[in-house]
């Protein structure tokens, strides 16, 4: 069996480097709202209003949608 694995660190709303259909596996714990400010200029979640907040969650999961293989978890 050849496994591999490879880490991006990046903006989850924008996966511009990952081709449609490419990843198995998706590991995500979104940040909760106004509830941590994690220092990281334009983060999701912190000094946003409900809709923004909202409004990023949904490219978040727009995009985990689209690299996600048929089949993938």
């Amino acid at each position: 069996m050849n496994v591999q694995a490879k880490i991006i660190i990046g903006d989850s709303r924008k996966m511009k480097e990952v081709k449609n259909e490419e990843i198995d596996l998706i590991i995500t714990s979104p940040p909760y709202w106004y509830i941590k400010d994690y220092g990281i200029p334009g983060q999701i979640g912190y000094g946003q209003t409900l809709h923004e907040y909202l409004k990023d969650l949904y490219y978040v999961w727009k995009e985990c949608y689209r690299v996600l293989r048929k089949g993938g978890r």
